[in-house]
């Protein structure tokens, strides 16, 4: 019965102490990305920001505000890269100075660093807005499109390797970091950020993805506020998964993707996120994780949390000793 007691009295601790806080309720959520996350524009709403809406459906981000009835200020642009440009650029380099300097700003740099739209989100209360940050897939784009155009000017461009994929994933998660270090310094107190998809030979998806998920820890744990994280990678796969478990015959669970994906279930265009795939996406952001650093108990906490253990010890000792 003593053995009990005792641990049940760790099994709460470890409860108070320990435990992830799950995802809080917001009244803002605020959208920074690319065609994933892309609404379009609405300027009856005052939203002038995005090309257009790139699913069959509502954007998950979209979705997730819903979920949380919050209101939702999204400033993702469809193609959007890491850094501050766009896959849309032409030309993809600019022709009078032979900068790098993207003429086309709207990638997710400039959408940080914006002062209209930093104004916008100055007004919000920090405790109760969440900002999701979702980006990269544009990078390994425009990185194929910028070797597609290589190679028309000198065809003895050779092909990209995986070293050039892996550094090039490796430059996005460090596009990502600069930006949420940016939202910090703004104030930000809930941050969501999802991996990517696997994205052709899996040499760029994989490489960002493990690089995000140990950069995101980092930042974590000096972060005065949440990190949430979303496993699209995990997602997808888990998505198309349930037609193989369906149809055990592997023709048919073929087919019964090629189906899904006509219907625009899981792609909308046989790329961009179908709608049903975007109700997935919502649900398991409103569902998140939590990223945070094992806890240390504030100091009261901790000397509370011994005296009720010494007082437990003596506890069995008296009636040890009766």
């Amino acid at each position: 019965m003593k053995r009990k007691f005792l641990a049940g009295f760790l099994l709460i601790c470890s409860v108070v102490f320990l435990s992830a806080p799950a995802m809080a309720a917001f009244t803002n959520v605020v959208a920074f990305g690319d065609s994933i996350s892309d609404n379009g524009t609405n300027a009856s709403a005052g939203d002038f920001y995005g090309f257009g809406v790139y699913t069959n459906g509502t954007p998950w981000v979209d979705r997730l505000a819903a979920l949380h009835g919050a209101s939702i200020f999204n400033v993702a642009f469809g193609g959007a890269t890491t850094g501050w440009g766009n896959i849309y650029e032409t030309p993809l380099i600019a022709p009078s100075t032979g900068s790098s300097v993207p003429t086309n700003f709207s990638g997710l740099q400039w959408q940080v660093n914006d002062l209209g739209i930093q104004t916008a989100i100055g007004g919000m209360t920090k405790d109760s807005t969440l900002f999701t940050v979702w980006a990269g897939a544009n990078d390994y784009n425009r990185m194929n499109a910028m070797n597609t155009y290589n190679k028309f000017i000198d065809p003895t461009t050779p092909d990209l390797t995986a070293a050039d994929k892996q550094a090039a994933a490796l430059n996005a998660v460090n596009n990502i970091m600069t930006a949420l270090g940016t939202l910090d310094t703004m104030g930000a107190k809930h941050i969501l950020v999802p991996n990517l998809m696997l994205l052709g030979d899996g040499n760029f998806a994989v490489t960002y993805n493990t690089a995000l998920e140990g950069a995101l820890a980092a930042f974590a744990s000096s972060f005065d506020g949440t990190v949430y994280t979303l496993d699209i990678f995990s997602l997808y796969f888990r998505m198309f998964a349930g037609y193989d478990i369906q149809n055990e015959d592997p023709e048919i669970a073929a087919a019964a993707e090629a189906q899904a994906m006509l219907d625009g279930l899981i792609w909308s265009d046989g790329y961009h996120p179908g709608y049903v795939a975007h109700a997935a996406m919502a649900w398991a952001a409103f569902n998140a994780p939590a990223l945070v650093p094992a806890p240390v108990p504030l100091p009261g906490a901790m000397v509370l949390m011994a005296s009720g253990c010494i007082a437990l010890l003596g506890f069995r000792r008296k009636r040890t000793a009766a």
